[in-house]
């Protein structure tokens, strides 16, 4: 039996971590979903969002008790993380070591997945700025 692995990204996912999802969740249906999203909330069936990829708009559903890999920024890691909490979605993300190349040069290299249980952001002003009101 397949575990769907649904992978939120516009990169495609890194061998290794394959690799490190099979040999843990066994054979994997994955189901990429790049470019945007908006409106992520829970309903009945799941977590829901809409999502674009250049001029095509979609609403999709993850069902409850799934399995997403992640890569998002700040804002969006929080309404994810909440979601998945509430339906029971096991919400992981790619670990990556920055190592040198024979050039001087940066890569990055998959290290494992972390799982995240809550996502929060924390503001203040910042030095200079003066008060909003």
């Amino acid at each position: 039996m397949q575990t769907t692995v649904y992978f939120m990204s516009r990169h495609t996912p890194d061998k290794g971590m394959i690799a490190h999802l099979e040999a843990n969740l066994g054979e994997l249906n994955i189901v990429q979903f790049g470019g945007s999203y908006s409106d992520i909330r829970t309903t009945t069936k799941g977590l829901s969002f809409a999502h674009k990829v250049e001029e095509s708009s979609s609403i999709e559903t993850i069902p409850p008790c799934s399995v997403v890999v992640a890569v998002l920024p700040p804002a969006l890691q929080q309404a994810f993380s909440a979601c998945c909490n509430q339906d029971q979605i096991v919400y992981l993300f790619p670990i990556f070591k920055r190592l040198a190349d024979e050039r001087g040069g940066v890569v990055m290299q998959y290290s494992g997945l972390g799982q995240c249980l809550k996502a929060e952001i924390v503001s203040q002003l910042w030095a200079g700025e003066e008060s909003v009101a």
